[in-house]
């Protein structure tokens, strides 16, 4: 009988009051390609998520743009569906340059469906992988027959 009412007294404990750990800070959760990433390829789409929807009003092209290394801005499409807002996209009008090393800035301005802020701009650098390696038909040696 102790034993029951040991376990009824624990099973209605339920971890104690309090508030919960709060809502989740909006920020940025991850980014295709990852920040210092070199093998992104010349055609991929950009994506960044965050880890609430953002109010598409505030992703403009002065909040969220694709930079050069020496700072001038890439053209892009902008695309983010309201079902989804939490993950945005950044297509390049034009392939990237091999070789280059790019730069997403996401300002501070940028928000949550909510109204919360980033609070600090955020950048997510890369660069752009040259083709893989080419093996010309000079380089190759005829083995003919001899592979038996």
């Amino acid at each position: 009988m102790f034993f029951v009412a040991l376990a009824l007294s624990i099973a209605g404990c339920g971890g104690g009051g309090g508030d919960g750990p709060g809502p989740v800070p909006f920020e940025v959760a991850s980014s295709m390609p990852e920040d210092g990433s070199a093998d992104f390829q010349v055609h991929e789409t950009i994506v960044i998520t965050f880890t609430r929807k953002t109010d598409l009003g505030t992703v403009t092209p002065d909040n969220l743009r694709l930079e050069r290394s020496d700072g001038t801005v890439v053209p892009t499409r902008i695309l983010a569906e309201p079902f989804n807002s939490a993950n945005v996209r950044l297509d390049p009008v034009n392939d990237l340059a091999v070789n280059e090393v790019y730069r997403v800035r996401i300002a501070s301005s940028l928000q949550s469906e909510d109204g919360a802020a980033l609070g600090e701009d955020h950048f997510v650098c890369f660069l752009i992988a040259g083709p893989g390696h080419v093996i010309r038909p000079d380089q190759v040696l005829d083995l003919g027959d001899r592979l038996q």
